[in-house]
């Protein structure tokens, strides 16, 4: 029994899984300006409330950190997720970009 189990979660796990590649196009330190322009050219809304938003705190201060995420395209065979971090008037902006492996 218990090795009809462990070729079944094998099986599953083969399976199931498929393999992708995740690479971050855009990454980078940015002021609000840059965060515009870059959000002007890949076609995204520029007003943050747009965004999905949370807010995050600093363990050692207990200062507040905004954290705003934007999905584009979440299928099958492509994702693209968009992220700023707020912290005082630096933005960290990262586009992530992750695909399926074609066999």
């Amino acid at each position: 029994m218990k090795k009809i189990i462990i070729i079944f979660v094998s099986l599953f796990l083969a399976f199931a899984c498929s393999p992708k590649i995740m690479m971050n196009s855009i990454k980078g330190t940015y002021n609000i300006h840059q965060v515009d322009s870059i959000c002007n050219v890949e076609r995204l809304p520029d007003d943050l409330t747009e965004w999905h938003g949370t807010t995050l705190y600093d363990y050692e201060t207990n200062e507040r950190i905004n954290q705003y995420v934007l999905i584009k395209e979440y299928n099958r065979k492509s994702e693209v997720i968009y992220t700023i971090t707020v912290d005082d008037s630096t933005y960290y902006f990262t586009k992530r970009v992750v695909e399926k492996i074609q066999k």
